[in-house]
């Protein structure tokens, strides 16, 4: 029991700080991803590290799922996004509120699966993945966070919303 209560204090104190330069700071998201007219469900996980006041860099990944069934036919897609990325967080003279735009580039796993009265199909690719961030991080912390991500997968434009915590 005092073990649990340590790690849960241990948490929320990490969970209030503010990355400094030269911090590493993750983050977790809940995306809801259009791709081609669909939605998919997943989410999202992000590493960043404070080069400056203004600039961060790191890396991200996620799951995104989607699955349909009519009648005796069913199918499922997933998508993985591996890439680098690099954000600008804009001062803006208020504690409480910094804009931020980014890139990031990599590539998207993705496989597609069907079955049809008993007959099984699938293929995974691996594609480029492109995406432009839009986002903006609020409270003193900057812990809480929304991104509006817009790119490629391949030759098919995505679009991400999310919200999402750093910790």
């Amino acid at each position: 029991m005092k073990v649990s209560f340590l790690i849960l204090c241990l948490s929320l104190f990490a969970a209030t700080a503010k990355a400094e330069v030269g911090e590493t700071r993750f983050g977790v998201s809940a995306p809801l991803m259009l791709l081609d007219g669909n939605a998919f469900w997943g989410g999202n996980l992000i590493a960043l590290y404070q080069l400056d006041n203004n600039w961060e860099v790191g890396g991200e990944t996620g799951f995104h799922t989607r699955s349909t069934s009519i009648s005796s036919a069913s199918g499922s897609t997933w998508v993985i996004p591996i890439m680098p990325t690099v954000l600008y967080n804009f001062d803006m003279n208020t504690p409480k509120f910094t804009p931020f735009v980014g890139l990031g580039l990599g590539v998207g796993i993705s496989r597609s699966s069907l079955s049809f009265l008993g007959f099984d199909v699938s293929n995974t690719d691996v594609n480029f993945e492109g995406l432009v961030h839009l986002g903006a991080k609020f409270g003193a912390s900057k812990n809480l966070f929304t991104d509006m991500k817009l790119g490629l997968l391949d030759d098919t434009f995505i679009f991400l919303p999310s919200i999402g915590w750093f910790f």
